[in-house]
């Protein structure tokens, strides 16, 4: 799991966007000590390989669940492009039906993208 420091860097990255839910923000000021307490934390490396591009591309020609989702996936798919055939880290927070996902580089954290979900008030 991450330390402080290497959640410092990632969380820093976050707060820094212009583009954040206030539910994201919360959870960004908060040490990691406590939002690995408070909430369900995951996190996974994975190779970023052709058939996952394969399967964004597809799913964005569908739009099968409408324009808002089709703006997600492409927004995904310009992000990890060009970490084709190399590994991202995905960080996964969660609490209740809201989560946030981080991908981010695993040597030296930088964030890669950033992806939430809030279902019900988000109130973290």
């Amino acid at each position: 799991m991450l330390n402080e420091n290497q959640w410092n860097s990632i969380r820093l990255q976050v707060l820094a966007c212009s583009d954040i839910s206030d539910w994201v923000s919360v959870v960004c000021s908060r040490p990691f000590s406590e939002v690995s307490q408070r909430f369900e934390v995951t996190l996974v490396k994975r190779t970023i390989d052709q058939s996952y591009l394969g399967f964004l591309r597809e799913q964005i020609e569908l739009g099968a669940r409408g324009d808002g989702w089709t703006a997600i996936l492409k927004r995904r798919l310009d992000a990890i492009k060009p970490w084709l055939g190399k590994e991202l880290s995905m960080l996964s927070i969660a609490f209740d039906a809201n989560v946030l996902w981080i991908r981010f580089e695993p040597e030296d954290l930088h964030v890669v993208l950033f992806e939430s979900h809030c279902a019900n008030g988000c109130d973290a």
